[in-house]
């Protein structure tokens, strides 16, 4: 059985596949709901330790699919405690607001 479930509708893009993807999963909507409310990007121990009622395991992978989907923007940081290359996550304003439109737009039955 497939992961997704995909209409066979000339309507359904990329895009809305996408869509459904980032917007189908609590975790996913936390998370970006988490970073669009923060000023600065946060790491994945930060984001860990803000949004501690998920595991780091989960909040890492949802961050590696939802930075996948350009909703999330990586960017490269030194660990303070251990010298490591780390990433901070922020939200893709742009990119999370042209998934929300084509998603509007298919559920809606809206011409692009």
């Amino acid at each position: 059985m497939p992961r997704l479930v995909k209409p066979a509708d000339p309507a359904w893009n990329d895009a809305v596949a996408t869509a459904q993807t980032v917007f189908s999963s609590g975790v996913n909507l936390a998370l970006i709901h988490h970073l669009a409310g923060r000023s600065e990007p946060a790491t994945r121990a930060e984001l860990a330790k803000e949004l501690a009622e998920f595991s780091p395991a989960t909040l890492s992978k949802a961050a590696g699919v939802l930075a996948g989907a350009g909703v999330l923007k990586k960017t490269p940081v030194l660990g303070t405690a251990t010298g490591r290359l780390n990433h901070a996550f922020s939200a893709n304003m742009p990119r999370i607001e042209a998934l929300l439109e084509s998603l509007r737009s298919y559920a809606l039955g809206a011409e692009s």
